[in-house]
């Protein structure tokens, strides 16, 4: 297992990508099975998105990641998830399942462009979408022109810190988080 202690770095002048790996701790799956419409008659209000790739902001500061029809990733501050357990959703606490690693630098599109089949150039900020990172199945989130979230299961982990270190950049620093 993965010591978060440990903090590994290339030894580079310059840092062209800095990944940062940590657990949320608060992350939830939801589902519904009525489709976008029972998002009003759960009463989450107009912060939930209903389209495939949209993130919404809660009045918690919790992101909403819209990955699929009737299917969210919610992550930030604890939510209301008592609410959904009483309505047309199913609400499940993730949070020690996935982990997440934040890209960030000039070098980002490279390094993702060489693990991924998404297109990040012409992905944009503030959207998501479901994709393969290395053969890990991941939710990908483009917080900004050059910086990355993905959540994948947690137990990939290490496959992915070397999968990363044999890219070859030679400028990539590394960083662990609790």
């Amino acid at each position: 297992m993965l010591d978060f202690a440990q903090s590994t770095s290339v030894a580079s002048a310059v840092t062209a990508v800095t990944i940062t790996w940590s657990t949320p701790r608060f992350m939830y799956r939801i589902r519904s099975w009525l489709g976008p419409g029972s998002i009003v008659q759960g009463g989450l209000g107009g912060w939930w998105p209903t389209t495939t790739g949209q993130i919404g902001m809660s009045p918690r500061s919790a992101r909403v990641l819209c990955v699929g029809p009737t299917e969210w990733l919610v992550v930030g501050e604890a939510v209301e998830v008592q609410r959904l357990s009483a309505s047309p959703f199913c609400a499940v606490h993730v949070g020690e399942g996935l982990a997440q690693m934040c890209v960030v630098g000039d070098a980002a599109l490279a390094l993702l462009a060489s693990f991924s089949a998404l297109d990040f150039e012409n992905f944009a900020a503030g959207t998501c979408a479901r994709t393969r990172f290395s053969n890990v199945v991941a939710v990908v989130e483009r917080s900004a022109a050059a910086q990355f979230m993905f959540y994948f299961p947690r137990s990939y982990q290490q496959y992915l810190i070397a999968c990363i270190h044999e890219v070859g950049l030679g400028k990539i620093e590394q960083r662990f988080e609790p």
